[in-house]
């Protein structure tokens, strides 16, 4: 639930507190590979139960600013760190109201989804007044990937990407957190996407499309052993894709429309955010993970949607072991895009448990 305060700061400005409600995860289960750690006299497969979680209480305060000045705040963009930013203002038409995404890396696709995309509609929605006759106008780093103004395109946005400064009206926002929208994240785009086009193109494009997917990837987080994994899921009724080889209406249709995936942890799950637009059957998913980089944002997300959600971690290394017993917070992420390797048995298991759960 979202609960809001709108309150007039002065005749030309608004401001408004958004408090949006935690979110609670039922008791889940992640698969270690076969080992000698739970039995020293036979090799077994690690069964471990994920304690419930609940997602934090958050908000978003808003304001509208007139003749406001924005500064590219992002420091993660790759743009930035070679270059330096353009001085020059950019001055938006008096017929333009801008919203300024450059923060929290939204050259990432499922940050883009999951973090930009709802504040964006929380807008549209709470400011509808002051929007009704004038141009929403999104402001993107200059080094946006291609495929993901192609998505806001398609969603019906209007943008311009630039790492100069931007002069004119702008809605101005602050989070408590990056991850503030989760506990939402499914109903506020249920409620707030409602481009024809969009939805249109999605729903014909899923016609052609596998119910269940393994998601693999070619860089950052490579499967070591993905021949044999592929063997064992492409026995089950599984299509093996790589997400790069597809537009990025052709990801949000597969991803949003298939019935169950297994896949390795990345960006391209939060494509599944979409499936909330659509009246689909609950999902499946297993996710696959190195050792090393451990989350549980799309566990989370699988639950909004309805649906059910189980982990394989991989096989552990000596020195991802030393890694994880000894790492300050700061270093936790050295050793993220590690390639791994999925145990079998454990895969199996997993899916068991899935369909059990199912």
């Amino acid at each position: 639930m979202i609960y809001f305060r709108i309150f007039t700061v002065s005749f030309l400005m608004k401001a408004t507190e958004y408090i949006i409600s935690p979110f609670k995860v039922s008791e889940d289960f992640l698969f270690a590979p076969k080992s000698f750690l739970v039995d020293s006299f036979v090799q077994a497969v690690e069964e471990i139960q994920l304690a419930k979680i609940t997602t934090d209480q958050g908000s978003v305060n808003f304001l509208l600013s007139p003749n406001s000045l924005s500064k590219n705040k992002d420091a993660k963009s790759f743009f930035r760190r070679i270059k330096p930013v353009s001085n020059k203002v950019i001055e938006l038409s008096e017929k333009s109201v801008f919203i300024d995404l450059r923060v929290n890396s939204p050259a990432n696709v499922s940050h883009a989804i999951m973090i930009h995309l709802p504040i964006t509609i929380l807008v549209q929605k709470f400011f509808a007044d002051e929007l009704l006759n004038k141009e929403l106008v999104l402001i993107l780093p200059k080094n946006i990937p291609q495929h993901i103004s192609e998505m806001f395109e398609a969603l019906g946005y209007n943008y311009v990407a630039t790492n100069s400064p931007i002069l004119g009206l702008q809605i101005k926002f602050e989070a408590s957190s990056w991850a503030v929208c989760r506990g939402e994240l499914s109903s506020i785009l249920r409620s707030g996407i409602r481009s024809d086009n969009f939805i249109n193109k999605i729903q014909s494009l899923s016609k052609k499309t596998a119910k269940k997917l393994f998601i693999s990837r070619k860089s950052g987080r490579v499967l070591k052993n993905e021949s044999e994994i592929e063997g064992v899921l492409t026995s089950l009724g599984y299509q093996k894709i790589y997400m790069e080889e597809y537009s990025i209406l052709e990801q949000v249709a597969m991803v949003s429309h298939a019935d169950s995936i297994v896949a390795i942890h990345g960006a391209a799950l939060g494509l599944l955010s979409f499936r909330a637009v659509f009246n689909l059957p609950p999902i499946q998913l297993l996710e696959l993970f190195p050792a090393s980089h451990m989350t549980n944002v799309y566990r989370v997300l699988a639950h909004q949607l309805g649906g059910k959600w189980t982990g394989v971690r991989g096989k552990l290394s000596k020195e991802i072991i030393e890694f994880l017993y000894d790492a300050k917070p700061g270093d936790i992420r050295k050793y993220s895009q590690s390639d791994f390797e999925i145990c079998k048995e454990s895969l199996l298991m997993a899916l068991g448990k899935l369909e059990q759960t199912g």
